[in-house]
């Protein structure tokens, strides 16, 4: 990979994925489209310097982004990846799947599994106590992204905006919870995985990425009401692959 993953809008790694997905028609594209905004956040955190170890940060984010463009272009060519992209990209041959779906399947690859790692590989273990608190703000910037994927998600489904006007307090909650669950996680593991080398680690890291599928399989096949749920969703959207793509991306 070349260049900085603190991306701007035109990223040549996630236009190149995104390029591919609307070719494809797939729903691959809507996740690359989703990293957009976040890389858009990081740059302007970074710009009005915001984080106290502004290097680390983007080494970080550099290992965390090239572990999701390995995943997206093993699946693109057939080539083994972890368990849980794997899961991910699978979901995305199925027409079944709602948009948030999709969404919901890559965060929990790069979250549960991705960012553990990235963590661990990324900042030196004697480091890790003093970097929490860019960690923090840099999950916080992800979670402030929600309420522009839930518009960008009303244009796909019309009736979504109604039902987050309604809800929106509840879904606030619900998410931030979620998001503060996922992130204390992902730096739970981090530490444990800081401590471990050679084939430990690699058990390690196995574990998480096996965690990380079984909550891909509730994601993608849940049970009642979420089944239902899911499925008038599904049913609600309007346009192709390609063009939710561009709404995501907000083309």
């Amino acid at each position: 990979m070349t260049g900085s993953t603190v991306p701007g809008r035109e990223l040549p790694e996630l236009a190149e994925l995104i390029d591919w997905s609307r070719a494809h028609g797939s729903p691959a594209g809507y996740f690359a489209s989703l990293y957009t905004h976040v890389g858009r956040a990081l740059e302007q955190a970074l710009a009005r310097g915001q984080f106290a170890h502004p290097q680390a940060l983007t080494h970080l984010n550099d290992v965390f982004f090239n572990r999701y463009l390995t995943a997206f272009r093993a699946h693109r060519d057939g080539r083994p990846l972890t368990a849980a992209w794997d899961a991910a990209f699978e979901a995305t041959r199925s027409r079944r799947l709602c948009v948030l779906q999709h969404l919901m399947l890559g965060m929990n690859a790069h979250i549960n599994l991705d960012l553990a790692v990235a963590v661990a590989e990324a900042i030196p273990p004697d480091d890790l106590s003093g970097f929490r608190a860019d960690f923090d703000l840099m999950n916080s910037l992800l979670s402030g992204l929600v309420d522009a994927v839930a518009r960008d998600l009303a244009i796909a489904w019309p009736l979504l905006d109604w039902f987050n006007n309604l809800f929106h307090d509840e879904n606030d909650v619900i998410v931030d919870f979620s998001m503060r669950l996922a992130r204390q996680q992902a730096w739970d593991g981090a530490l444990r995985l800081a401590t471990l080398t050679g084939p430990e680690r690699d058990r390690a890291v196995a574990a998480l990425d096996d965690e990380a599928t079984e909550l891909a399989a509730i994601i993608a096949r849940p049970t009642w009401p979420g089944n239902v749920i899911a499925l008038i969703v599904r049913l609600g959207e309007r346009g192709t692959v390609a063009k939710i793509t561009d709404d995501l991306l907000g083309g």
